[in-house]
């Protein structure tokens, strides 16, 4: 990659804008809170907005609002049939 690309891609990694990930719930904590597996990466205390309860190896989607990995929350489970 040329200089100009490896400092866009840079700036964009740490944009504060929305972002959305695949994720598996790695554990159960407690009421509504999960530690979810993100790209390798062990996340603790994940909340979550859905009313249903998730369950280890569940394939979820988490939201990072404004790439504030401290702020994300899960939004909901990946249907299987996708």
């Amino acid at each position: 990659m040329d200089a100009v690309a490896l400092y866009v891609e840079s700036k964009l990694a740490n944009a504060p804008f929305d972002k959305t990930k695949t994720g598996r719930v790695a554990a159960v904590e407690g009421k509504n809170l999960y530690t979810v597996e993100i790209n390798g990466k062990l996340m603790t205390g994940v909340p979550t907005i859905s009313a249903t309860p998730f369950t280890v190896n569940q394939i979820v989607k988490v939201l990072i609002p404004e790439n504030q990995y401290s702020n994300m929350y899960i939004i909901g489970q990946l249907q299987s049939n996708l």
